[in-house]
């Protein structure tokens, strides 16, 4: 009995099973919460989501309500939302969920061959309270998220006609794996630092061709279907973006007031568009970050380290930062954990430091939104200390990351 007890604690469907279970339950749980308690369990997205699948099943366009900002993908996968049950699409994002954690135990099994380590990765996931909440709210980050490592998995084991498919339809549901683009065109085909780029060319080559084609395949099939309205909403709206009401972001403040700004004085102080100028000054420490990373983890070992810092990156100095966006990089943290080495003293004050920052820009939230005190100010101090927290974090991840402890990939 206690050899088949053993057998199951180490098997990684076992795991994902009591996950699975985990996340229908709290499923469950939201429809009662929502209906007893002043602060919602249901994320509003999800609503939206619903919606655009009762247009889609109509044959209208998603786009016809002017929230939905994602990809027609998303509204054809909810149909059952309408067809069947509202709950039916939290429980696709915790099936997904649950098939991450197993895309985890996979690639860090590939890397370290140890299956021990592959499965307590896994395990970080299945049992993690933020991705469980956010998941069982109907948030769909979860879709795009497996495809995320799905790519990951077919670069690393150097399928880079899929690496570079997979990439291509990520960027469609989601437009933050674009800063991936760069460090999986510098690794793919390369081993070692001493490779150049003319022995990988034609690695490169498979990964660029597959990837351009499948970006351009789901971008002209919908622009066909949508028209415009797809390209305005679920690409240019994101480049254009504020919001000044549930954002974490650093820049959060000054987008408030910046909404107080008359457009005269917008317009006749700065030459070109007054949006368009802010935009790309808030994306030059963005960009220059994500370059520099791309170029210091630049072999195959290094890629699931180099892609966690790139998301985190993009997430931390993004000009939106909301709590869903957190998954972009929580997601990756599990593939490389083995090779980090780390005291538990700071450790703890990681965990510590990362929630305890949110847990006071929530309250200041909190006060705003549903108590109507104004604490604008209060949550921009909470905004700026949660970025510092966060480079420290980051910091800190780069200084104890040890790349001997991996196996490497040829």
């Amino acid at each position: 009995m206690l050899t088949k007890v053993n057998l199951k604690l180490s098997n990684i469907t076992y795991h994902c099973s009591i996950g699975l279970f985990i996340r229908i339950v709290l499923s469950i749980y939201s429809l009662v919460h929502d209906v007893y308690f002043k602060v919602p369990y249901t994320d509003i997205d999800y609503k939206i989501f619903t919606y655009a699948a009762k247009e889609v099943l109509s044959q209208r366009s998603p786009y016809e309500q002017q929230t939905f900002r994602y990809s027609p993908i998303i509204a054809y996968i909810l149909t059952p939302n309408v067809l069947v049950h509202p709950l039916v699409g939290k429980i696709l994002c915790s099936i997904f969920d649950v098939y991450l954690a197993y895309c985890i135990y996979k690639i860090v099994l590939l890397i370290y061959l140890n299956q021990k380590k592959a499965l307590q990765c896994a395990q970080l996931w299945i049992y993690n309270p933020l991705p469980i909440i956010i998941c069982t709210r109907g948030n769909i980050d979860s879709f795009s998220s497996v495809f995320v490592l799905l790519t990951i998995l077919y670069h690393l084991r150097q399928n880079y006609i899929a690496s570079g498919a997979l990439l291509g339809l990520c960027i469609h549901l989601r437009l933050y794996p674009v800063v991936f683009l760069l460090s999986l065109f510098i690794t793919a085909g390369r081993f070692s630092t001493k490779d150049t780029f003319k022995l990988t060319y034609k690695s490169k080559l498979k990964l660029l061709t597959s990837f351009v084609f499948s970006l351009t395949a789901l971008t002209g099939i919908f622009y066909y279907v949508y028209g415009f309205k797809f390209i305005d909403s679920s690409i240019l709206y994101h480049v254009y973006r504020r919001d000044i009401r549930h954002n974490f972001s650093l820049y959060f403040y000054v987008q408030y007031l910046d909404s107080f700004v008359p457009d005269y004085i917008s317009k006749n102080f700065i030459i070109l568009d007054p949006k368009l100028t802010k935009n790309l000054l808030i994306m030059v420490p963005n960009v220059v970050l994500q370059i520099a990373v791309a170029l210091k983890y630049n072999t195959l070992n290094h890629l699931p380290f180099c892609l966690y810092s790139s998301a985190f990156i993009f997430v931390i100095f993004n000009k939106v930062l909301t709590s869903q966006y957190f998954i972009w990089f929580f997601s990756l943290l599990p593939l490389f954990l083995p090779s980090v080495i780390i005291s538990t003293k700071k450790l703890f004050a990681i965990i510590g430091l990362w929630c305890g920052t949110q847990a006071l820009w929530l309250l200041s939230a909190y006060l705003l939104e549903y108590e109507g005190y104004d604490t604008f100010i209060y949550i921009h101090a909470c905004s700026v200390l949660f970025y510092v927290v966060n480079v420290w974090i980051l910091v800190t991840f780069i200084n104890s990351y040890n790349v001997q402890y991996m196996k490497k990939i040829d």
